[in-house]
């Protein structure tokens, strides 16, 4: 039987994959980087400042390249 933990994380990654059906470079660096479904979906979600306060997913279809800025600043730690 499936722990609620299991669940949590097969949740996640079916909202991971709808939300990313269309950025595939976008889901490989968030898994790359996160190393899970629920940590990638978490970060999607939250407003980040560099981006004025919006979240990544609600930047997906018109500034994805954003995105990946953030992501390639994270993966090399530039926070400046």
């Amino acid at each position: 039987m499936d722990t609620k933990h299991e669940k949590t994380s097969l949740i996640a990654k079916v909202k991971l994959e709808e939300l990313l059906i269309n950025h595939q470079e976008i889901k490989q660096k968030l898994l790359n980087i996160f190393k899970g479904h629920s940590a990638a979906l978490n970060w999607m979600m939250e407003p980040k400042i560099p981006l004025e306060n919006k979240s990544p997913a609600s930047l997906l279809d018109t500034n994805p390249n954003a995105i990946l800025d953030m992501l390639y600043r994270i993966k090399t730690g530039d926070f400046s």
